[in-house]
């Protein structure tokens, strides 16, 4: 029995060391996978302000305006060159490894030639604004609109491409996690079956032992003693055990969440309305089992107030431009909200005058709806419209990012109830205290509201048998 106990100890203790080290480093890959998501996403973005500074440099008249653009432009260059070369071949400073799939590489090898003649033409545009001569073949021309040209004409398929990188990272790493998931699977069903071996070969035979020892020191006032001691002591590691697992408890409901998904859409309202000086501009997220798009950020006051109204649409409603846009999934642009039959319109906003409803998509799920109004008729053109569907793009990536920073949260949830189910057992020290800890952790671990274990042990005497 001892042979039998020294193993299963040593065992367990193994597999918690092992199970913890090897979900660490599966922890670690996966936050790095976030944050390679983040730099290809925030990739497309840069590439807009470089396309957006390009613009500014040519169509500004002011030589110190033209030289701050062109700064800007430059470190923008910089920032975009650095982020395409650590997704390429990883950088340490970023905590990103470089590791990409073969898809991942032959779509990077279709970018990259749209990429290398943005970067050049970008920085042959900062050359001459610098007023450094164009003396390479890099930069044949001295004339400014023709590195231009060059930058827009391959900035949608440089997008278009980034696009298709950011979701072929997503779906490998949501792969990954699954696979994250069934080794938690794995390790919890060998964990259980550790612990009914220890029952069964175990803690059964050595219960019956302790009886047949009872029985035999109930005959003297020594052996009476010795009990009570042994009872004062289990009581002592029974209370130790109790104040140990409330530690864990108070532990766990201290963890707080990465991202604040309520913050980044209220700050995503607010810049866009100041920054295009909107009418206004407010979210709506989707709740698939309700069917509602419900209001979750406003701009200004008035958004404040039309979120304390727990203000939602139905995604069927035929009147609603925001609905519409939710059902289509695409955008939805109303220049003239007088001429629209499913204009809904909002006390709270009388002086709507157009309308742009952009469907929040990420892997073909709708997420939401942003809906971007101007008191302004035609206001929305086509450029405006570009702009606001990168802004719709940036915005579902953010959640989606949120929902993957979630599921890592509730892996390593599960990953300490495993670590807390192994380290309670090795601290039981009587058939009592490994029931009630087994109950008490399985309970936690599979999310139910009641737990039993149901035992029959044969107490007759040995020597009836």
């Amino acid at each position: 029995l001892l042979a039998i106990t020294i193993f299963i100890f040593v065992f367990v203790s193994i597999l918690v060391v092992a199970s913890w080290a090897f979900f660490e480093r599966l922890s670690d890959e996966q936050l790095g996978n976030v944050r390679v998501v983040n730099i290809a996403g925030r990739q497309r973005m840069l590439s807009q302000q470089i396309s957006k500074n390009v613009l500014l440099i040519t169509s500004s008249e002011n030589p110190a305006d033209r030289e701050q653009y062109a700064i800007a432009l430059s470190d923008s260059l910089d920032l975009w060159q650095t982020s395409h070369d650590a997704l390429r071949f990883g950088d340490e400073s970023l905590n990103v490894s470089g590791e990409n799939s073969d898809i991942v590489e032959r779509l990077f090898a279709q970018i990259e030639p749209h990429y290398e003649a943005m970067l050049s033409a970008g920085r042959c545009l900062v050359g001459i604004v610098n007023e450094q001569p164009a003396l390479s073949t890099a930069c044949p021309s001295d004339d400014p609109n023709a590195y231009v040209d060059i930058i827009l004409a391959n900035e949608a398929e440089f997008l278009n491409g980034m696009n298709r990188i950011v979701f072929q990272y997503d779906e490998e790493f949501t792969t990954q996690i699954e696979r994250f998931q069934s080794l938690n699977n794995i390790v919890l069903v060998i964990s259980l079956g550790i612990l009914v071996i220890s029952f069964l070969f175990v803690f059964v035979p050595f219960s019956v032992r302790t009886q047949r020892l009872l029985r035999t020191l109930q005959a003297s006032q020594q052996a009476l003693i010795e009990r009570d001691e042994q009872i004062v002591a289990s009581e002592q590691a029974t209370q130790q055990l109790a104040r140990n697992l409330a530690t864990v408890v108070e532990l766990n409901s201290r963890v707080a969440s990465i991202l604040n998904v309520q913050q980044l859409l209220q700050d995503v309202v607010d810049l866009l309305k100041d920054r295009f000086n909107l009418y206004h501009v407010h979210v709506y997220l989707y709740d698939s089992v309700t069917s509602q798009l419900n209001l979750v950020a406003g701009s200004g006051y008035v958004g404040e107030l039309m979120v304390a109204e727990k203000r939602s649409i139905a995604l069927n409603n035929p009147n609603s431009i925001v609905a519409r846009a939710g059902r289509s999934f695409q955008s939805v642009v109303v220049n003239d909200v007088s001429k629209a039959p499913d204009f809904l319109p909002h006390p709270l906003l009388p002086d709507t005058q157009s309308e742009f409803a952009i469907a929040l998509m990420a892997r073909e799920q709708l997420l939401g709806v942003l809906d971007i109004q101007s008191e302004q008729q035609n206001h929305f053109t086509p450029e405006l419209i570009q702009v606001f569907e990168i802004a719709a793009n940036q915005i579902a990536t953010a959640l989606n990012n949120a929902t993957l920073f979630e599921s890592l949260q509730r892996i390593s949830t599960h990953e300490k109830v495993i670590g807390n189910i192994n380290r309670s057992i090795e601290q039981a020290s009587t058939v009592e205290d490994i029931l009630q800890v087994t109950v008490r952790e399985l309970g936690k671990a599979l999310r139910v509201p009641y737990t039993a274990i149901e035992l029959q042990l044969d107490t007759t005497p040995s020597d009836s048998k």
